[in-house]
């Protein structure tokens, strides 16, 4: 079994540039499906809301049972 360990997936807004604000699954799916990827570990490309990354990430593994691990943002000063 192969583990991609780390994987933006879904928007963030903190950041600009398309790896840290746009994270399609979609298209990660294609491309690790070509390389033999069997799960990865996904989070929230950087977010001022981590409650609103979290649960974006939470909506995305659902699409996909099974598929993903994911991983929580948390905000350490609250």
């Amino acid at each position: 079994m192969i583990i991609d360990c780390h994987c933006h997936a879904g928007k963030g807004d903190l950041l600009s540039g398309p790896w840290d604000t746009n994270a399609p699954i979609e298209i990660y799916l294609k491309r690790a499906k070509a390389a033999g990827i069997d799960k990865t570990v996904i989070f929230s490309p950087f977010h001022s809301n981590y409650q609103q990354a979290n649960a974006n990430t939470a909506r995305i593994a659902q699409r996909y049972p099974g598929r993903f691990i994911c991983f929580a943002s948390i905000n350490v000063l609250h």
